[in-house]
């Protein structure tokens, strides 16, 4: 089973007091999130998703991208998997950032957490988790949780 977290988005946006000059700061946060469209083929699965939350000093937060998972069998029985993802965050103060990771492994050697790393009005990086399991079907409406974690600042 892979579980992703991404909660370095919620995070980023929650450091409104950050500046260029001034070090990374840590970040957390879990970020609702619904499936709104699925492609893909007979190996990898795209999932569009999107959210709305609250985040603490800014208000409203408005998210969408894609994650991208799956696994690939090749002769005899090696399975080569990946994720990907792909989070734009727009805070209601008007500041945006994308949150973007890339992975991959031969199965059955999953990780357990997966890396990201923002850019616009905040970099930084950290790690993400999903709260379902991408080895199952997936459908439009299911939703889920994603959970990140890292540091940010603004830039």
């Amino acid at each position: 089973m892979w579980r992703f977290v991404v909660m370095a988005a919620t995070v980023a946006l929650v450091l409104p007091s950050v500046s260029a000059a001034t070090p990374r700061a840590a970040f957390s946060g879990t970020l609702p999130a619904t499936i709104v469209t699925l492609g893909g083929n007979c190996c990898v699965t795209v999932a569009g998703l999107s959210g709305v939350t609250t985040v603490r000093k800014l208000g409203k937060v408005t998210y969408s991208g894609y994650l991208t998972f799956g696994c690939q069998t090749f002769y005899p029985d090696d399975r080569c998997c990946l994720q990907d993802l792909s989070l734009s965050l727009h805070a209601a103060n008007g500041r945006e950032a994308t949150a973007t990771g890339a992975a991959s492994w031969m199965a059955p050697n999953a990780p357990t957490i997966f890396t990201w790393t923002a850019e616009g009005d905040f970099v930084g990086s950290g790690t993400y988790v999903v709260s379902f399991d991408t080895s199952a079907n997936v459908e439009v409406g299911q939703t889920f949780t994603l959970t990140m974690a890292g540091t940010l600042s603004r830039v």
